[in-house]
């Protein structure tokens, strides 16, 4: 966590709704790329408990992210929302680990296959 005034630009990103392809931290990462000295730095604001996952995404898109220090992330889970997984939180975290536990195996087969392991 750092100071959000550090920041280059906020990266929010959506919990519950999911945003059109080509959306988020991907298409911001490469619009900054264009600018002088990269992408710089990004403040990332997401669902509390999607958090890390939301700074790891922006990192994995070439920006070096953070959680904004002194800023409270929104933490209720809304029980009508369109996804279940965002309905209620022992379910949303169940799926969240799934999905890093994927994210890791396909960082460690690539990092394999590039050392001709």
């Amino acid at each position: 966590m750092a100071p959000v005034e550090e920041a280059d630009v906020i990266i929010a990103f959506a919990f519950g709704n999911r945003p059109p392809q080509g959306g988020g931290a991907l298409s911001r990462a490469e619009l900054r790329r264009q600018r002088p000295g990269g992408p710089g730095v990004a403040s990332v604001v997401g669902f509390h408990d999607h958090l890390k996952r939301c700074v790891l995404t922006t990192r994995a898109n070439d920006m070096t992210a953070y959680a904004p220090h002194g800023y409270a992330m929104p933490d209720t889970y809304d029980p009508e929302s369109g996804q279940v997984w965002t309905r209620y939180r022992p379910v949303y975290l169940v799926t969240d680990m799934v999905g890093r536990l994927t994210l890791l195996q396909r960082e460690l087969a690539e990092e394999a296959t590039r050392n001709g392991d």
